[in-house]
């Protein structure tokens, strides 16, 4: 074999390993590309997943439509120490969930506190938690509605009262006060208390006639180591333009 022949032998052997060598780098340069591909297409699909868990939760919440996209801002100068403190109550929701934190909302008619209630829900199932809104009348006509043949058992609708990490009950002081209502509301805040349920109670009427209409007992349980708010000022609803 000439030395041209060698020669040429190892100049192919250098370009094979070469071309060998570039595809190797090509294959890494493929592979990156595809590992960022995944990781942005798993980063989408966890975006929608979040978003219809989120858009599920809020069905379940209940919350009226009208507050679907209730936020917490303040529409009263007023007001806005409550909206700070609500917002810092969602803001450090991990440690309200630890201790309960009851919280009593009162004040006239559209004055803002549904809407600042249901905000908070909004925020708080936005970073992952659940909600529950109901009118105190609508819990005390769920519980006797399951007294009807087929219905579900007492326990077992006080338990799903307790599953939400925050529940709502609005217009206290507007249900039919009898002996069963009034035993059935206090089975109802009795749970919640000793679960440690985080809740917020709406009510028009003052701190004195809420215990009046529903006992010290129940005025004990949705105030136990919580706050009460007293919303002033004339009706929100009145300063809508068109």
């Amino acid at each position: 074999m000439s030395f041209e022949q060698v020669l040429q032998g190892f100049q192919k052997i250098a370009a094979e390993k070469s071309a060998i060598q570039l595809t190797r780098e090509q294959l890494f340069d493929l592979n990156a590309r595809e590992s960022a591909k995944d990781f942005e297409r798993l980063e989408r699909e966890r975006s929608i997943n979040k978003t219809r868990q989120i858009e599920a939760w809020l069905k379940k919440s209940a919350i009226p439509k009208r507050y679907y996209g209730a936020k917490i801002l303040s529409a009263s100068e007023a007001q806005k120490p409550i909206y700070a403190r609500m917002q810092k109550y969602v803001d450090n929701f991990d440690k309200v969930l630890e201790k309960g934190s009851p919280i009593l909302m009162l004040g006239a008619v559209g004055t803002g506190k549904t809407h600042l209630a249901c905000a908070v829900a909004n925020e708080v199932i936005k970073k992952g938690y659940s909600a529950l809104y109901m009118t105190l009348n609508e819990a005390v006509l769920l519980m006797t509605e399951s007294w009807k043949k087929g219905g579900e058992s007492e326990i077992k609708i006080l338990r799903r009262f307790c599953e939400a990490d925050l529940i709502i009950l609005d217009e206290i002081g507007c249900q039919r006060n009898s002996d069963i209502s009034l035993s059935i509301i206090t089975a109802i805040y009795d749970a919640l208390n000793r679960e440690l349920k985080p809740t917020i109670s709406l009510s028009n009427l003052s701190a004195e006639q809420v215990c009046q209409n529903l006992t010290p007992r129940i005025y004990d349980r949705l105030t136990h180591n919580g706050v009460v708010f007293e919303f002033v000022g004339e009706s929100l609803r009145q300063s809508v333009e068109f």
